[in-house]
């Protein structure tokens, strides 16, 4: 299942662009409590403020959640 489940450049910048928005004016902060600008933003701080307040209602992939996603999204390349 999470073969299908793959992120476009185009969604990377959409997250981006929601975590430029959202950041500073919701008061973000790290681990331990310092507030965050959205270049210090990292996959965990994501994680907590972007990915699991999607997706932990209807528990599915981020990807398969995202309005731009229609149907299979097939790899080109992986990263780990």
């Amino acid at each position: 299942r999470a073969i299908w489940a793959n992120i476009t450049p185009r969604q990377l910048r959409a997250i981006w662009a929601n975590i430029e928005r959202r950041c500073v004016p919701e008061g973000w902060t790290n681990s331990k409590g310092k507030l965050l600008k959205p270049e210090d933003v990292n996959l965990y701080h994501a994680n907590r403020y972007v990915i699991l307040p999607f997706t932990v209602e209807n528990q599915k992939p981020f990807v398969e959640e995202l309005p731009s996603t229609d149907g299979p999204q097939l790899p080109r390349f992986f990263v780990s």
